[in-house]
């Protein structure tokens, strides 16, 4: 946003200069900011993925030269909207990993935005207790995923349906790239398998569990 180059941050500093009084220079900056499209997608960068106090999103948000003019009440509605979408529709693993990798200072900025239209109520920021719970759903899909594999690949292997199953994993897994964490449930055929899971892959790794495995496979041809 603080570029030699940018008009508006000219026109912002003369306003400040002016101590804001000056209705030339507010007219020049609504007539400026008119000519914007702020969508939705830069909104979201300025505010989540790249948060930070030198965007543009944030100057509109709060800087006393923009915050009254028509395009801030865009970016809220944008705000707003996407909020609705996280709560009701859910959330992607990739914003769930973006989130859990930001600083502690990314994290203040991000709830300084988003406070504007989150109700905070209590310790917890809505952001904070939203996207926790979604990691904490995430990772218990993800540790299923695990058990699963641990299992086919220690007990399995000899099983003619072996590559069926891991077919079944692989494209669980990859519904992790696309669709939001709710929507994402383990196959019927999958499910059947975690209750065998939870009570042998503790055993896996066993020297002599795995030779009787080995001893029993090698007289059945299989497990």
């Amino acid at each position: 946003m603080q570029s030699d180059l940018n008009p508006i941050f000219h026109l912002m500093n003369i306003d400040k200069l002016q101590n804001r009084k000056n209705k030339l220079v507010k007219a020049l900056l609504a007539s400026a900011t008119s000519l914007i499209d702020i969508r939705e997608e830069d909104v979201l960068y300025d505010t989540f993925y790249l948060a930070s106090r030198e965007t543009f999103t944030y100057a509109v948000l709060f800087d006393e030269s923009l915050n009254s003019l028509p395009i801030r009440e865009q970016a809220i509605t944008h705000l707003k909207n996407k909020w609705k979408s996280w709560k009701s529709t859910g959330i992607l693993a990739h914003d769930i990993w973006s989130w859990q990798s930001f600083t502690m200072e990314q994290k203040a900025i991000i709830h300084n935005i988003w406070t504007l239209v989150i109700p905070v109520k209590g310790l917890t920021h809505p952001f904070d207790g939203l996207f926790d719970a979604t990691h904490r759903n995430m990772k218990a899909k993800m540790e299923i995923n695990d058990k699963v594999v641990t299992c086919i690949d220690a007990y399995c292997q000899q099983a003619n349906d072996k590559e069926a199953y891991y077919e079944l994993v692989r494209q669980w897994h990859d519904r992790f790239d696309r669709e939001v964490i709710k929507s994402i449930e383990i196959s019927p055929l999958l499910k059947h398998i975690v209750p065998f899971a939870e009570k042998l892959n503790q055993f896996a790794n066993v020297r002599s569990w795995r030779a009787f495995l080995k001893q029993r496979m090698t007289i059945n041809g299989k497990f």
